[in-house]
């Protein structure tokens, strides 16, 4: 925090607050946090540098602020340190203090008021204190997540008054409802439970029935909007309200899919219906993606090793391709490493590399069922011709020749020498594709046909290749040792 997210506004302090994904949280302070923050600013003469950090290190034991923000660490140490000075054995840390406090005191201060009051009132102010209550403290969302006890059991005798019918509370919660917004408030969301546990069933239903079983926000909301005359729910139910509901009801769960590489990125939100495999979940990363590269080659059994990185692509917009190709441009261009990627989400326990590539109109895509589901995936042909193009995405030159191998007797060549003329490359990969093929020991006359593309320039099998070999029937530069 800066000094400048501690503001006043309307005679009372604000604090900012910053939260994960660049999120902000602006929210009032206590008047005792006003004064404490208040007095701080003053000792510290730090209230006039806006921009500069609230809280700050200081210089060895001196206790002179430093210009320094106070990390995680940092704070996690000053409150060890006054845990043992005051005699406190428990490693307790930050989130001691969210766990304990408020959520004690409230569900006391609840059960006590109950109790004593519940025997010594009419029963229209029973009800009016149970509304009451509920209305007055952060129960009154309702949410499964964050009730407690008592607000089970207020919400429990609520919903038995409502139902009760009896001449003594009909007439007075009729008035209530025209009368107070916090009853009508309270009465629509008993209403909503018991039209979303009406329907569960069928909702499930539709959920189990999908091929994939992990789905985004939008693909919830447009369930909700057609299918909501067939389960019968009212139009105030909200997506937010269902997915709530599923959450805490149902085999539905949030998965949340990070970047690695860009810290302010906002995480990916899925919502997962029981058990996937992180290919299904890699795959939801980008609508209309699909498995590739080292993924692919282990989905078509071209490779005994699991891989570590899931590789999806996802198209680019159609480009048009200019200009003449030259052996000095060829030089330039794979004289460094090969770019890769930084777009890494965390899939589970492993990594989903988002690859931009070429624009191909999904040639050579297909379906490839797997653990009961469906993945988009390239064929076999689009397979080989993708890894000797991008070899590192494939675990290197090495990999890829191995991949060759095991294809042989499974991969239609003219399949592959027809997709590789439809993706229309300027660089000459076809030199590569014969050169594995030959090596891999596909016949003469399947990899010879590779040659009828032209050997008019020298090319490279790898990226950034310092002492290479070369073989000259199809004119590249490999690793040493493999011409």
């Amino acid at each position: 925090m800066k000094v400048e997210d501690f503001f006043v506004q309307g005679r009372r302090g604000w604090v900012r607050l910053h939260e994960k994904g660049g999120k902000e949280h602006v929210m009032p302070t206590h008047h005792n946090l006003d004064r404490y923050l208040e007095e701080y600013l003053s000792a510290a003469g730090i209230a006039d540098d806006r921009k500069s950090p609230l809280f700050r290190t200081t210089r060895g034991q001196s206790g002179e602020l430093t210009v320094n923000p106070i990390l995680q660490s940092d704070v996690w140490r000053m409150i060890r340190r006054r845990a043992l000075a005051a005699g406190i054995k428990t490693e307790i840390g930050c989130h001691t203090f969210r766990a304990t406090g408020i959520t004690v005191i409230s569900k006391m201060a609840a059960s006590w008021r109950l109790q004593s009051r519940w025997r010594r009132t009419s029963p229209p102010e029973q009800l009016a204190y149970m509304i009451g209550a509920m209305t007055k403290s952060r129960w009154m969302k309702l949410s499964g997540s964050e009730s407690d006890a008592t607000s089970r059991e207020i919400l429990n005798l609520l919903r038995w008054l409502l139902l009760i019918g009896t001449k003594v509370y009909i007439p007075w919660f009729r008035q209530e409802m025209r009368d107070n917004r916090s009853t009508r408030y309270i009465y629509l969301v008993l209403r909503m439970s018991k039209l979303l546990q009406s329907a569960k069933g069928d909702i499930s239903l539709w959920f189990q029935g999908h091929t994939s079983h992990v789905f985004s926000y939008k693909q919830i909301a447009d369930a909700l909007r057609t299918n909501r005359d067939d389960w019968r729910l009212s139009d105030d139910i909200s997506t937010n309200r269902l997915i709530e509901f599923l959450l805490s009801e149902t085999d539905l769960r949030l998965v949340e899919l990070a970047s690695l590489n860009h810290a302010n990125a906002i995480a990916e939100k899925r919502y997962v219906w029981g058990d996937v495999s992180p290919f299904q979940l890699a795959l939801s990363i980008k609508t209309g993606a699909y498995l590739s590269h080292a993924t692919a080659v282990f989905l078509h059994g071209l490779s005994d090793q699991i891989p570590r990185r899931i590789y999806v692509n996802k198209e680019q917009s159609s480009k048009s391709s200019s200009g003449v190709l030259t052996q000095d441009a060829i030089h330039r261009a794979f004289a460094g490493r090969q770019r890769e990627s930084t777009f890494i989400f965390e899939v589970g326990d492993s990594q989903a590399v988002l690859l931009w590539g070429k624009n191909t109109g999904r040639l050579e895509v297909t379906s490839l069922p797997y653990e009961g589901a469906t993945l988009d995936v390239t064929s076999i042909e689009r397979t080989l011709i993708d890894i000797a193009v991008r070899p590192a995405y494939a675990g290197g030159a090495l990999q890829v020749l191995e991949a060759y191998r095991n294809a042989l007797g499974k991969a239609s060549v003219g399949t592959l020498i027809a997709t590789l003329k439809r993706i229309g490359y300027i660089y000459p990969y076809h030199q590569l594709i014969g050169f594995y093929m030959q090596k891999a020991g596909f016949p003469e006359s399947q990899y010879n046909r590779l040659k009828e593309f032209g050997l008019d320039f020298d090319f490279y099998l790898v990226y950034g290749l310092k002492e290479p070999g070369y073989n000259s029937e199809w004119r590249v530069f490999v690793p040493k040792g493999m011409q």
